[in-house]
C-alpha cells in the first residue's frame, strides 16, 4: 500500500496558508492597531497618532501583568458592550494564536495526510476564520464607541483601524478559508 502524498492544491494551500497566518500573527504584535484623527476649524485635519494592541492590554487590569484573571475576561465575554476593549485584546490575541496552531496543525496534515489531521486542522480553520470575523467587528464597533464629534464648535475626533488591525483580521479569515480548501481535499 503506498503512502499518501500532499497534492498541488494542498501545496498552494499551505504556502498560501502559511503567509497569510505569519500576516496574521505579526499583525497582532505590530504598532498601528488603531489610528486617530482629529479635525477643528481653523486647525484642519491632523493626526492624533496610533495605538498598539499591547498598549490596550496594558489598558486592561484582566490582562496587565505576569496572571491573567480568568473570570474577568469570562465576565467581560458576556457583556461585551461594556468591554468592547477587553473584548478586543482577547479576541486580537486568540487570533493570533489559532493563526499559528494552524500553521503546525496543516504542516501536520501534509506530512501526515490522515484523516484525523485533516480534520483537526480543518476545524481549527474555522475557528480562525470565525475568530477574525469577531475581531474586526469588534474593533470596529470599540473604534466607533471612541469617535466623537462637538457640533457646535465643529470639531472631530475619529478613531479607526489601523494596519495591524487590517493585517491580523485579513490574514486570520483568508489563511482559515485556504485551510479549510486545503483540508477539504484529500
Amino acid at each position: 500500500m503506498a503512502k499518501k502524498q500532499a497534492g498541488m492544491l494542498g501545496i498552494i494551500m499551505g504556502i498560501l496558508l502559511l503567509a497569510l497566518c505569519a500576516m496574521a500573527i505579526a499583525g497582532a504584535f505590530i504598532d498601528e492597531w488603531t489610528t486617530t484623527t482629529g479635525e477643528a476649524p481653523l486647525v484642519g485635519e491632523q493626526d492624533l497618532g496610533s495605538s498598539s494592541l499591547g498598549e490596550y492590554r496594558d489598558t486592561v487590569p484582566a490582562l496587565s501583568g505576569d496572571k491573567i484573571d480568568i473570570d474577568a475576561v469570562t465576565d467581560a465575554l458576556k457583556d461585551v458592550e461594556g468591554n468592547l476593549r477587553t473584548v478586543m485584546v482577547v479576541f486580537g490575541y486568540l487570533t493570533a494564536a489559532l493563526a499559528a496552531a494552524l500553521i503546525v496543525l496543516y504542516l501536520l496534515k501534509m506530512v501526515f495526510n490522515n484523516g484525523f489531521t485533516r480534520l483537526l486542522a480543518g476545524i481549527v480553520a474555522i475557528l480562525t476564520m470565525i475568530a477574525g470575523a469577531v475581531l474586526v467587528a469588534v474593533t470596529v464597533e470599540f473604534c466607533k464607541d471612541m469617535s466623537l464629534s462637538i457640533g457646535f464648535i465643529e470639531t472631530s475626533v475619529t478613531t479607526s483601524l489601523g494596519m495591524a488591525a487590517y493585517f491580523t483580521s485579513v490574514g486570520a479569515m483568508a489563511g482559515g478559508l485556504a485551510g479549510v480548501i486545503g483540508c477539504a481535499r484529500k
